[in-house]
């Protein structure tokens, strides 16, 4: 797996297993995994006129998904944008697609305000966690060889640095996604009394 996200879908589902019948699940969240097996490296202008580094992932050469990192003088991403490649404004607005699909991260403060979040939803039953503005990395893009879209380009040089710096941000992301689904379900599993789904969803 090279990534997944996670889609609230439109509509109910219903749940049945032998030992605990039949359960409607109103706000049902999908597990959208993607493969990848090239990641190549361009520079870009963003909307609001700012360079940055876009790294593009592919499979069996057709498009998968694109990150646009603007970084630091020190390399480090200051945002992160995650586009699927199926996404698409026009697509959204219809109801084709998920926004999970188009996510911008805040590096400097997504990690805590998860966390935060999670700590709160631990002390209050009430509340829920649904990772929707999440994306977890799987260990097949770890592995990708950069190569370069336009190696001529002085952000070039930078580009391998400030690929490590965004993996680094998303992998110290994984582990609080990982309790806070973890958690979600096996609450969810303990309340409708589905007890043979009670056990941990996302491992190591």
């Amino acid at each position: 797996m090279a990534f997944c996200y996670f889609e609230l879908e439109r509509g109910a589902h219903i749940v049945s297993s032998d030992l605990s019948g039949v359960r409607l699940n109103k706000r049902p969240v999908a597990v959208r995994m993607s493969k990848a097996d090239s990641l190549t490296w361009a520079p870009v202008v963003t909307n609001e006129g700012i360079t940055a580094h876009s790294f593009a992932l592919s499979f069996d050469d057709v498009p998968v998904a694109t990150f646009v990192v603007i970084a630091d003088d020190l390399h480090q991403p200051q945002t992160v944008r995650f586009t699927h490649a199926h996404w698409s404004p026009l697509k959204t607005a219809a109801g084709m697609c998920d926004q999970s699909a188009n996510l911008v991260f805040d590096v400097a403060n997504h990690t805590a305000q998860l966390v935060q979040l999670i700590n709160d939803v631990e002390q209050d039953d009430e509340q829920c966690y649904l990772p929707t503005t999440e994306l977890l990395i799987g260990k097949q893009v770890s592995g990708l060889q950069l190569t370069f879209g336009a190696p001529s380009s002085e952000m070039a040089a930078d580009a391998e640095k400030v690929w490590g710096a965004t993996l680094s941000f998303f992998e110290d992301m994984k582990p609080h996604v990982r309790r806070g689904v973890n958690r979600q379900n096996a609450y969810e599993m303990r309340r409708c009394q589905a007890l043979e789904f009670d056990r941990p969803w996302i491992h190591e």
